[in-house]
């Protein structure tokens, strides 16, 4: 269970990851402010900045910015003095605003599945359902959710989020993250549901097909695994 856990976290982390200065360095952020916080954007990443001194934001709350200012680890940022924030645009822009929505569902998710690790359900699904209800087309928010259930060992509920990816209910089925699914299996497996493990497999195996040879054959091992028992 620790394994699987660890795997799950992982890859929830690399969403929530630093902008990593080696710093100081001289930066010009843009982003938008939601919650009296600043999120710098890079790409479709949103980075949460902390301000060194406090900056009061509520004035630019949902605005999109430009910040100038030096940048050091752990995404500290001291601004210019001599350069308030600029506003860019009156509201966040459409793309900003995904990358942000898609931190928050990271954080919901870890969340969540470190409430199902202390055994704490009602929590659990307090955060993975916030997750859902932010995106209900992302298929990796309804394996973590079946994840919890088998860990509730609530198998028709998870059985329900499993044939959303399954029947690509969801929008980017076909690229689920397979390791995810591949702990899912797992997981089924060591419940003693071993039909609900080899269908989960069968679809990690079907993601995975873009990943080359060794994603391959680390699914197949596990299904030959499986069907020798």
């Amino acid at each position: 269970m620790k394994i699987i856990f660890l795997t799950i976290l992982s890859g929830i982390l690399f969403l929530t990851s630093s902008l990593e200065a080696s710093g100081p360095v001289a930066s010009t952020l843009t982003g938008c402010v939601f919650d009296n916080k600043f999120y710098s954007v890079k790409g479709d990443r949103a980075y949460p900045i902390h301000f060194t001194p406090e900056l009061n934001l509520i004035m630019y709350e949902g605005k999109t910015l430009r910040i100038k200012g030096r940048l050091y680890p752990g995404d500290r940022f001291s601004i210019f003095e001599e350069n308030s924030p600029e506003v860019i645009k009156n509201t966040c822009e459409a793309e900003y605003r995904k990358a942000i929505d898609r931190l928050y569902i990271a954080q919901f998710r870890i969340a969540a599945l470190k409430a199902a690790k202390k055994g704490d359900f009602n929590e659990a699904f307090m955060f993975i359902n916030n997750a859902l209800n932010m995106d209900k087309t992302d298929c990796d928010n309804y394996i973590d959710r079946a994840l919890i259930y088998c860990m509730k060992e609530d198998f028709v509920s998870a059985a329900r989020d499993i044939s959303v990816i399954k029947t690509g209910a969801c929008a980017n089925h076909k690229k689920a993250n397979y390791l995810m699914l591949q702990d899912l299996g797992r997981m089924l497996d060591s419940k003693g549901r071993k039909h609900e493990a080899l269908d989960v497999y069968k679809i990690a195996l079907d993601t995975c097909t873009s990943h080359g040879k060794m994603c391959t054959e680390t699914i197949e091992k596990d299904i030959q695994s499986l069907i020798g028992r």
